[in-house]
């Protein structure tokens, strides 16, 4: 076995763990999306990688009952999260957090611009 096809398989594994991390593919079905990762990429990416989740992955309640955290909040334990793993700034955080969760951050622009409307946030507070 040549080293080359070694070091695809190994991209091509941290690729499909990253999918089903992100819901797109089912555990379970890790060997078939290998196979496919490996002999056809473009329709794999097609298929799964670009198309949308599997799993809804949204934080559905939490033990302890009472009010779900907001987007904000979740966004920033995320973030806060990746920062101390990854021994990164806040900032490249964030950007690999939004990347990886796209409706979380969605759903936090959405929670942002209804702030906005409703005139909390202002920026323009120093005169």
């Amino acid at each position: 076995m040549k080293f080359s096809s070694i070091l695809l398989a190994e991209e091509a594994q941290g690729r499909i763990d990253d999918d089903i991390e992100a819901g797109k593919v089912l555990p379970k079905n890790r060997q078939h999306a290998l196979k496919l990762m490996l002999s056809d990429p473009a329709g794999y990416a097609a298929q799964v990688a670009d198309g949308p989740a599997q799993v809804d992955l949204r934080t559905r309640g939490h033990s302890g009952g009472g009010e779900q955290p907001s987007a904000t909040q979740t966004l920033m334990s995320e973030v806060n999260g990746y920062a101390a793993a990854n021994k990164c700034s806040l900032a490249q955080a964030l950007g690999e957090v939004s990347r990886a969760k796209p409706e979380l951050w969605k759903e936090y622009t959405k929670e942002v611009q209804v702030t906005l409307l409703k005139g909390g946030g202002d920026v323009d507070d120093e005169e």
